[in-house]
């Protein structure tokens, strides 16, 4: 079963088109997979026109004999918050359900 996600802001394994169509929305840069795992410590929270990144490193199938570290983008654009990730942390399914049955805390991605 595939987790349902609040609509329009989690870029799981994006494609270069869906990149540019969220860039092209909200007129700011989404970093590749590359510059994720590139990104310096020091650089890993920055601004850059109007809009404020944030790259972490999470942890997934931490439940499994074999944990991955992932880079985690966080992108707030005004009121909306985009996601951008190569893995699947459970983390991620957990709070689309919190989402899904209490919507009106999370109705801003400032929020």
């Amino acid at each position: 079963m595939t987790p349902v996600r609040p609509p329009g802001s989690d870029l799981a394994a994006p494609t270069p088109e869906e990149e540019r169509r969220v860039e092209g929305l909200l007129g700011v840069g989404v970093p590749t997979r590359e510059e994720m795992q590139e990104i310096e410590v020091s650089s890993r929270l920055y601004e850059e026109n109007g809009a404020l990144y944030m790259t972490a490193t999470v942890v997934s199938k931490a439940d499994t004999q074999h944990p991955e570290a992932s880079a985690v983008s966080f992108i707030l654009a005004g009121d909306r918050l985009v996601t951008v990730r190569y893995a699947e942390p459970l983390s991620f399914e957990l709070f689309a359900g919190r989402c899904q049955r209490s919507p009106g805390p999370y109705a801003r991605g400032d929020a």
